[in-house]
């Protein structure tokens, strides 16, 4: 298949090469598909740490709720089988107890 300067390629272990005009990098934080097309990222320090857990409720629900406490917001996302998730944006301190 010809390519063009439009055109990400990517050779295979086995010489085999694949071309794309979109390539999406959903490689994490340190994403080599961000570096290797020089894109920056910018970020900034929140001061919060996320606590998180999963939990089995006594009655299965298909609603999230979020609140806002002084301390960051906490969060019930539900899951599958009864199961769901709490998120928990707090201080760093308050994260360590």
């Amino acid at each position: 298949m010809p390519t063009d300067a439009a055109e990400a390629r990517l050779t295979l272990s086995d010489g085999a090469t694949v071309s794309a005009r979109l390539v999406v990098g959903a490689d994490g934080g340190r994403s080599r598909v961000r570096e290797l097309a020089g894109l920056r990222s910018v970020g900034w320090w929140y001061n919060h740490h996320a606590v998180v857990s999963t939990v089995l409720t006594d009655k299965p629900t298909h609603t999230a709720w979020q609140r806002f406490l002084p301390t960051g917001p906490i969060a019930l996302l539900p899951s599958v089988g009864g199961y769901a998730n709490i998120v928990w944006s707090t201080t760093p301190d308050h994260a360590k107890v």
